[in-house]
């Protein structure tokens, strides 16, 4: 069962290394958890947010860059190693009701 975290971690970190010039570092975990379900296929063990939680935890022993942030209402993966003030997730909570 942990080969599992840890293989979706290796996939976790290949998605927001290539989705990082788009949003910056942040990605909306709703957003992983479709990327990663494509990515995987139809025949791969389905995942969950718990399990993109888990998986998020064990990379953090490769540094600060990949955390959890609950901003507003939604969970992002962070992927940068850079600290947020309470300015910033405001900001990023506002953009969330912008159309």
């Amino acid at each position: 069962m942990g080969d599992f975290y840890y293989e979706l971690g290796v996939q976790i970190v290949e998605i927001c290394i290539q989705t990082r010039p788009i949003n910056g570092g942040f990605i909306d975990m709703d957003t992983l958890i479709t990327i990663l379900k494509r990515k995987r296929g139809s025949l791969a063990a389905q995942i969950s947010a718990n399990d993109v939680e888990k998986s998020v935890s064990k990379l953090q022993i490769l540094g600060s860059g990949f955390q959890l942030k609950l901003v507003g209402a939604h969970y992002l993966v962070q992927s940068v190693p850079i600290e947020l003030s309470a300015d910033h997730s405001k900001i990023i909570e506002l953009c969330e009701v912008l159309p």
